[in-house]
């Protein structure tokens, strides 16, 4: 019972205490009509099962409202997906 309550208090947390966050995230990309590359899937690293593969990694600002990412921004380069 004491590990659900706290288990529930932590998604509250997370759910109503707005914060910027900072986090890697995984990424593939796709060419777009303007001959830009732009991220088609982007995926925190914390949420990658074993056994999948992408093009690269990146590090990714947001504010964090309700559980939702907004304002999402790349910091710094794409980096080597290993």
């Amino acid at each position: 019972m004491l590990r659900m309550t706290i288990a529930l208090l932590y998604v509250l947390y997370d759910i109503f205490m707005s914060r910027f966050i900072t986090e890697d995230c995984a990424v593939n990309f796709e060419m777009g009509k303007d001959g830009l590359l732009h991220a088609k899937e982007v995926v925190p690293l914390k949420c990658v099962l074993p056994g999948e593969e992408f093009e690269g990694i990146i590090t990714v600002s947001s504010f964090n409202f309700f559980g939702y990412a907004a304002f999402a921004k790349m910091i710094g380069d794409v980096r080597e997906w290993k």
